[in-house]
């Protein structure tokens, strides 16, 4: 019998989902990209910012792993290269993580993967265990440190200790598995002073690029600071005025060499799943060193040091002429 209210019908379960329909992606692959799987829905964290916060009636959901591997096989029975990025909020811990490398290692799949993980994750796992998960494939990480200071981890109900979170980067980059991390630089705690330190200590820990110096705290609808902070037409958390003058100048300063850092960012999980697969081939290495002239110069705008428009030209077309495969 039919429901009168389609809006009761309950939501597929990730093991409910159909493969997707992937007819046009040979084109995208041959252009640096790398494949796009879903391994959950939802997050199981409680962050002030995120909109997962709030969505009470889906909780974090799991897909199985042995679907998860059937369609990694029959990706590349079709002849796709096995590199792939998992675009989940959460994978899981690395105990999920390692129950998927043997799966692929009991099909003789030899692939390399990138995914997400909540910083407790990242906390808890030793190197011991980096390095065997490495073995199996993972060959990068996402995580959010988000900020340095602990006062304003707690205001957006993330526990962890930023501190220890650094050194667990740290060993995870040493285990041989490329390691991003998200940061939120401006927000409503900011201070002009709080900005320039962590903006130079981020610089110091190989941290600091111009998506992080832009970052701004978003009041996603359906996030609990959405809900405290938000009025009608607010996009961006406001911003003391001292922050706020100092971030729509460092927007325009920065603006052009933002465009450029994400079309380069865009090729880094791909880039580290091919490395891994070829055993040190170039293109990893080559994409971070232009990223680092990247990152150098915006660092050099924004602190003050003398950086000729001829020099941010010349850096521009550069990457312009390397970058001519994923759009921006």
């Amino acid at each position: 019998m039919r429901s009168e209210n389609p809006f009761s019908v309950p939501p597929l379960t990730p093991d409910d989902w159909a493969f997707a329909s992937r007819d046009a992606m040979g084109e995208y692959i041959s252009r640096g990209g790398v494949i796009q799987l879903r391994s959950a829905r939802g997050c199981g964290g409680h962050c002030a910012f995120c909109t997962h916060s709030g969505e009470q009636k889906h909780p974090l959901q799991m897909r199985s792993l042995r679907l998860i591997a059937d369609e990694m096989e029959s990706l590349i029975e079709a002849g796709y290269p096995p590199v792939f990025n998992f675009t989940d909020d959460e994978f899981g811990d690395t105990e999920r993580i390692g129950e998927l490398c043997t799966l692929l290692r009991q099909r003789r799949i030899r692939a390399a993967f990138s995914l997400e993980l909540r910083p407790q994750t990242v906390l808890k796992t030793a190197q011991k265990d980096w390095l065997a998960l490495h073995e199996g494939g993972l060959c990068r990480i996402f995580t959010g440190l988000e900020s340095l200071n602990p006062d304003t981890l707690r205001c957006w109900n993330k526990p962890h200790n930023p501190e220890a979170l650094l050194q667990a980067i740290r060993v995870c980059k040493s285990s041989g598995i490329l390691c991003e991390t998200g940061y939120i630089l401006f927000h409503a705690r900011s201070t002009r002073q709080g900005i320039m330190e962590e903006t130079a200590r981020l610089r110091r820990e190989d941290m600091f690029n111009p998506k992080t110096a832009l970052s701004r705290m978003i009041l996603y609808p359906g996030s609990h600071l959405h809900a405290e902070r938000a009025a009608r037409g607010t996009v961006f958390e406001p911003l003391a005025p001292n922050a706020e003058v100092l971030y729509l100048k460092w927007k325009k300063d920065l603006g052009e060499l933002f465009k450029a850092w994400g079309k380069l960012a865009l090729r880094l999980p791909g880039a580290a799943c091919r490395d891994y697969l070829a055993s040190g081939a170039a293109e990893l290495p080559l994409l971070r060193a232009w990223l680092d002239r990247v990152n150098a110069l915006a660092y050099a705008k924004i602190t003050g040091q003398e950086v000729t428009a001829e020099e941010t030209e010349l850096l521009l077309r550069k990457i312009q002429a390397v970058t001519g495969g994923i759009p921006s």
